[in-house]
């Protein structure tokens, strides 16, 4: 199952998103397009340390 947005780099998930990601995998979501917040770096820094530990992001 594909997730076609999602925010997970949004600083409300940052505390807990290996939880979050863990639950969606649990459910049976196998990819995610993760949407940003245009000139956000905080937010694209938190999207680029996921995409390292769910590589389908």
């Amino acid at each position: 199952m594909v997730d076609s947005h999602c925010h997970l780099a949004d600083e409300a998930f940052a505390a807990d998103a290996a939880a979050v990601i863990d639950r969606a995998r649990a459910a049976g979501l196998t990819h995610v397009l993760c949407i940003l917040e245009g000139g956000n770096e905080a937010e694209e820094t938190r999207a680029r340390r996921l995409s390292e530990h769910w590589h389908d992001l």
